[in-house]
């Protein structure tokens, strides 16, 4: 079965992408293993998900399995309509720390 890139408005390539720059271990010396989990955590954040009320439901459920990612971490790719007013103020925040933790990285 083709897994969708973007479901519920959550960029799941995007995010995966995000934790193999993030987190050293995720693509280092384990192989896709810690990818294959997180890639199954989603296929089964996505299936259980009720579709009518999906408002942050995926970025508590990954930022609760998946150590050391929080809830802002995962809202940032997540499409603004699947996130609740503290949800789009968590993504901002984490945006914005990602912004810093960036431009000071890129002026050492």
């Amino acid at each position: 079965m083709k897994k969708l890139p973007i479901v519920f408005g959550f960029n799941r390539d995007a995010f995966l992408a995000y934790l193999e720059d993030e987190f050293r271990c995720f693509a280092g010396a384990y192989g896709n293993c810690p990818r294959g989990m997180v890639d199954n955590l989603i296929d089964y954040a996505l299936r259980e998900i009720d579709v009518e009320d999906c408002t942050d439901k995926i970025p508590e459920f990954l930022s609760e399995i998946i150590p050391d990612v929080t809830f802002g971490e995962v809202a940032m790719f997540i499409n603004d309509g699947h996130l609740s007013e503290n949800g789009r103020k968590l993504k901002q925040e984490a945006l914005m720390r990602r912004n810093m933790e960036t431009c000071a990285w890129t002026t050492k």
